[in-house]
């Protein structure tokens, strides 16, 4: 069963009809015009990761900050990007109203800031390939994301990124924790998915390609993403698509925050990560496993 909405350019929220709990939101990008002198190109999608919904008005009015500079870097862009997905550092009750100004802040330059909700699935036609856009902010997904992934992963027809805030696997207070669906780790389910070309995630605040194994043997290129304005690695990622794969680009502002500076210097290992990063890449192929 295809469970998508039908849109002349395939960009969509899907949901899977018969899990009704997951909610359907109207199609991305179908309100939003560019200038008619700006290009904006469907092969083109900006990630931004640790981006913290509590003061992000105040901090899109800081002509000076490092979200403003980010902003203003992505909107400089030739042609502008169709998408620009947004992974939020956690939740809180300013988040809908901080969405709100991310979103005005691209849209009048006819790009669509996307972020998921906790009842929805939501995926980015990134016109090569499709996005699955995750909320797992509070380290788990909803029983009906769950039901919906389980189903439709392992029979998903095009090349397809996930996109969450957490890797399947990750660190927390000293202890390994683990996205499940349905009780299965998320990492082995990976393995199931015919066309998965990687996975796109938050939490570490540090450009990090990686590769890891399933359960079943198969290889899954992660790239771990910078944070846009929390600490650690600060900068934001294009990916661009084409026929063959995509091509995840590290566009860096530096770095700042505590775990960067000992005694009220920038750490030589940081100094050493942000040289090594310059101008760094990181490729997927389709059909990578």
């Amino acid at each position: 069963m295809e469970n998508r909405l039908k849109s002349p350019r395939r960009e969509f929220i899907a949901a899977a009809c018969a899990f009704g709990a997951v909610s359907l939101v109207p199609g991305v990008g179908a309100a939003i015009s560019p200038h008619p002198s700006i290009g904006v190109d469907g092969h083109l999608t900006v990630l931004l990761s640790g981006v913290r919904m509590d003061g992000l008005a105040a901090a899109l009015n800081d002509r000076d900050g490092v979200l403003s500079r980010r902003i203003a870097s992505i909107l400089a862009m030739r042609p502008l990007p169709r998408h620009c997905v947004v992974l939020p550092e956690c939740s809180c009750a300013a988040a809908a109203d901080g969405m709100a100004a991310l979103r005005n802040a691209f849209a009048a330059c006819g790009v669509e800031a996307v972020m998921a909700g906790k009842d929805v699935v939501r995926v980015v036609d990134a016109a090569d390939c499709d996005i699955l856009l995750l909320d797992d902010r509070e380290g788990s997904l909803a029983a009906s994301v769950q039901d919906w992934l389980a189903a439709e992963l392992p029979r998903w027809k095009r090349p397809v990124f996930i996109c969450a805030k957490h890797p399947p696997e990750w660190m927390c207070g000293g202890r390994m924790a683990s996205l499940t669906v349905n009780g299965r780790k998320f990492g082995d389910l990976l393995g199931d998915v015919p066309h998965l070309a990687g996975y796109l995630h938050g939490h570490g605040h540090r450009w990090q390609p990686t590769c890891e194994r399933t359960g079943n043997g198969k290889s899954v290129s992660m790239l771990a993403l910078p944070s846009v304005a929390s600490w650690g690695d600060i900068g934001h990622v294009i990916l661009r698509t084409g026929p063959g794969g995509a091509v995840a680009e590290l566009r860096q502002d530096g770095f700042h925050g505590k775990p960067c500076v000992e005694q009220g210097r920038i750490r030589a290992d940081w100094r050493s990560m942000v040289a090594a990063n310059r101008g760094a890449t990181c490729t997927f192929g389709w059909n990578a496993i």
